[in-house]
Formats: structure tokens, sequence, C-alpha cells
């Protein structure tokens, strides 16, 4: 009986050992297929979230205005960076065609730069989309009067005056371009028309100084002096003129 009852015993170890490695087996397949189940499923969200966010695109720069070149560039102008002011103009013209505005800028700014042939392209540009404002029919006049072309000058003046008659700085420039033709005495009726009578013998006695003709020079100052006695310019001028005068002889 003990012989049969250790022998029972004997094989119900067996049979624990065997359940217990089986369970430890079967616990372990558990573990490892979770695990890899984890991972597949962990890869596969990884591709999921790839398919639903878009590729990323690159980012639009912004767009600027003409009117925001333009007025950054009058800053730059105000500050006497005309380079700087020059190329912001270009900009607002390129990205509006028809900016008259911008074109006329950068005509000035050109001509304070000494480039009188950009100048001139850039008015015949703003005068296109323009051709009825006198007043850049008068700027590329005087352009032309800083560039020496004397005559182009008069002839974009006129016709500055001819769109208006009461374009008081055209007429004035007009009497300067005559003046440097030795046109001097239209000239001089152009400048009592624009001017009061004082000031228009102040130009001229101007010219007549530039022109070396001191002893004319000074009869104008002194006209004008008549006129307006305190034309303090008129007096400094002619006390030059007397000098100059003075010196000559």
């Amino acid at each position: 009986m003990k012989a049969l009852f250790a022998q029972t015993a004997a094989m119900r170890g067996v049979f624990l050992v065997a359940v217990t490695v089986a369970a430890v087996t079967v616990c372990g397949c558990s573990q490892e297929t979770s695990t890899r189940n984890l991972q597949i499923g962990h890869a596969r969200w990884v591709r999921l979230d790839d398919e639903i966010l878009p590729a990323a695109k690159p980012a639009k720069p912004p767009i600027i205005k003409a009117e925001t070149f333009l007025a950054t560039g009058r800053l730059l102008e105000s500050q006497g960076n005309f380079i700087e002011a020059a190329k912001l103009y270009q900009r607002a013209c390129k990205t509006r065609l028809d900016y008259v505005a911008a074109w006329n800028r950068l005509d000035i700014v050109s001509d304070k730069l000494g480039r009188y042939d950009q100048a001139e392209e850039s008015f015949a540009q703003a005068i296109k989309h323009a051709p009825k404002a006198a007043f850049l029919h008068n700027n590329l006049g005087f352009s032309c009067l800083l560039a020496g072309k004397y005559s182009e000058a008069e002839g974009h003046l006129r016709e500055a005056l001819a769109l208006n008659g009461q374009f008081q700085r055209a007429r004035v420039n007009l009497g300067l371009a005559l003046a440097k033709q030795g046109q001097l005495e239209p000239a001089s009726v152009e400048f009592k028309r624009a001017l009061p009578e004082a000031q228009a013998y102040y130009n001229l006695g101007y010219l007549h100084r530039l022109a070396g003709e001191w002893q004319k020079a000074g009869n104008c100052y002194k006209l004008a002096l008549e006129l307006d006695p305190e034309l303090d310019e008129a007096k400094t001028s002619l006390a030059l003129c007397e000098q100059g005068y003075a010196t000559e002889k």
C-alpha cells in the first residue's frame, strides 16, 4: 500500500511539474505575442498617422503691396538714403506698373543721384500712364534742366503749362530754361507772370550773376529791393555783386 501511495505521489509530482512547465510556456508565449502585437499595432499607428497628416508645404512669402514699398522708400528718402529709396521705388513700380506716384519718386531720387538718363526713362513711364498730369511734365522738364538739356526742358515745361496754365512752378522753370539758352528777356516775362515782381527781379539777377554779369545782376537786385526792401536775399546778393564787380575792375 505504501509503495502504491509513493508511486501515485511521484506521478502527481511529475504531472504538477508538467502542468507548471506548460503554464510557464503558455504564459511566455502569451507575453511574447502581446509584445509583438503591441509593436505591430504601434507600427500600424505610426503609418496611419503619417497618412492622416498631410505633408508639410513650404510657407509662401508674404505679399508686399506697392504702397508699402513706396512708403518705406519715402522714409529712407527723408533720411537722405537715396540709393536704398530708389531700390524700393523700383520694386513698387515692378509690383504695379501703373503706379505713377512710385515712378515720380523714382525720377526725383534718380535726379538727386545724378542718374539723369534713368530719371528720364522713369518719367516717360509715368507720363505713359498719366499723359495729362501737368506735374509730371514739369518734373521731367526740371530733370532736363539738371542734365543741361535746356531746349528739351523748355518743350516739356511748355507742355505742362498747356495742361495747366496756372502752374506757377512750371512757369518759373520755363523762365530758367529760357535764361539758360540766353533768352533773358523772355525769361524775365515768365518770372514776372509767375512771381511777385520783386522776386522776379531777384531771380533774373541770380541768372545774370551766374553768367558773371555782375553789373546787370546788381541792377536787378536793386530793383528787387526797391519793390521789397525786406528781401534779405537780394541784399546779400547785391553785396556779392558789388564785390565781384570791384574785383573785375
